[in-house]
C-alpha cells in the first residue's frame, strides 16, 4: 500500500495498522475522527502534521519511520508516541 487516499472517508476507523507499506503521506488521514491508534512504523512517513486535529488520537507508533524527533512534537496532544523499538514514550 502506498496511497491511503481512499481511507479519508472511513469516518469510524479507530485502529489503523500500516506499519512496513510503502505510505509516505498521511495527509488524507487528517479527517479520521475517531482514530485512536495509528501504526506507521517502517514506512517513508516523514510529516506527521496532518495528524494534529485528531483529538481521540491515543497511540502512535513512529520507529523506524522517516519522522524526526523535532516533528514528533507536533504530536504532543498524543499520550503515547513511540519511535524507538521498545515502548517508550516520548511525552
Amino acid at each position: 500500500m502506498e496511497d491511503v487516499s481512499s481511507l479519508a472517508g472511513c469516518r469510524e476507523i479507530t485502529v489503523l495498522q500500516l506499519k512496513g507499506t510503502n505510505v509516505t503521506n498521511v495527509a488524507p488521514l487528517a479527517n479520521l475522527a475517531n482514530l485512536c491508534t495509528l501504526n506507521v512504523e517502517n514506512t517513508l512517513v516523514a510529516d506527521v502534521s496532518p495528524l494534529t486535529g485528531l483529538s481521540h488520537l491515543r497511540t502512535v507508533h513512529l520507529a523506524g519511520s522517516c519522522v524526526g524527533v523535532e516533528a514528533t512534537a507536533l504530536l504532543a496532544h498524543v499520550p503515547n508516541v513511540f519511535a524507538g523499538s521498545s515502548p517508550e514514550s516520548l511525552f
